[in-house]
């Protein structure tokens, strides 16, 4: 029997400036692996994007299965699908440590506790803990860098190139804050986004706060900007100088103006 490939159908785009990522409702199975989106161009179909990103061509089933995709399997232009991280062809690209406050520690896959210093890499699986007065500065590719904050810890979940050769970063924030910092918009199909216990945070080209006051709660803030935040299904946009709130199971809170930054001496 003959295999029709799903063709694409073009969509108004909305809203370009921001990476928002879908959250899907899977099994537990499924749940356990981190998922990548991909951005979709007009013309492709889940075999070409099998073909291009997967490790089989045979693999667009499974990416029709994770969402939810139906015969004649129609993706659009301009939107998103989630890709299981264990499908992608990838180059694995590592964090530098560009400066450090203290003496914070670096978590291993396998466990291992180490000081962390001034010109270490940080790779994906690897978890970063400051304690009370610690700081770390961590550079990226292409002008990106994060700044994690005291008794923060924070794992760099996945950090890599895919084969169009753009780069895709996800980080686990468990507690404390980390501020992201792109100074150049992303490309279509990158990606750079922060999960906490209740909400992700995904932004294109802004400077923004995530802090993890603790398991239940998170607050999200844009320096400049703007970030989609989302929770409990609910999506909302954040521009620059506003904040809001995340607690467990509920949608964000509306967004709220910053106070003014303090004006030096």
């Amino acid at each position: 029997m003959n295999r029709q490939a799903p063709t694409a159908v073009p969509i108004p785009v909305l809203l370009l400036f921001i990476s928002f990522v879908s959250v899907f409702l899977l099994s537990p199975a499924v749940q356990a692996e981190p998922l990548v989106p991909l951005h979709i161009q007009k013309g492709t179909n889940l075999i070409s994007i099998a073909r291009q990103f997967c490790k089989k061509e045979s693999d667009w089933k499974t990416i029709a299965r994770i969402n939810r995709l139906k015969p004649p399997y129609l993706i659009y232009n301009n939107s998103t699908i989630q890709i299981p991280l264990s499908l992608l062809v990838t180059e694995t690209v590592s964090a530098k440590v560009a400066s450090v406050s203290g003496s914070p520690r670096i978590i291993t896959e396998d466990s291992q506790s180490n000081i962390l210093n001034k010109g270490d890499l940080v790779v994906p699986g690897q978890t970063i803990r400051t304690q009370r007065n610690e700081f770390v500065h961590l550079i990226y590719p292409n002008h990106k860098h994060t700044r994690i904050g005291p008794q923060s810890e924070m794992t760099l979940v996945y950090l890599m190139r895919l084969t169009d050769g753009n780069l895709k970063a996800e980080f686990s924030l468990e507690k404390g804050n980390i501020i992201h910092i792109l100074k150049k918009k992303l490309k279509p199909n990158e990606h750079f986004q922060t999960r906490t216990p209740v909400t992700i945070a995904g932004v294109r080209g802004t400077e923004f706060r995530v802090k993890a006051v603790d398991t239940e709660t998170s607050i999200v803030e844009t320096l400049t900007g703007r970030v989609a935040l989302n929770g409990a299904g609910k999506q909302i946009v954040l521009n620059k100088g506003q904040g809001s709130k995340v607690k467990k199971d509920q949608p964000p809170a509306p967004p709220h103006s910053l106070p003014p930054s303090p004006t030096p001496p």
